[in-house]
């Protein structure tokens, strides 16, 4: 999977995951389940 379809999927996935949660949350949890830092905070950046 390219970059821009990791990020657009994590964005569908903070989007109805993480309602409410804050960036340290959702970058904490998403890392621990294997997702790249960089794609966690570009998600988080273009939701």
């Amino acid at each position: 999977m390219n970059k821009s379809k990791v990020v657009f999927h994590l964005v569908s996935v903070i989007q109805q995951r993480f309602r409410g949660a804050t960036q340290t949350e959702i970058e904490a949890t998403l890392v621990r389940e294997g997702w790249a830092i960089g794609a966690v905070r570009e998600a988080i950046a273009a939701r």
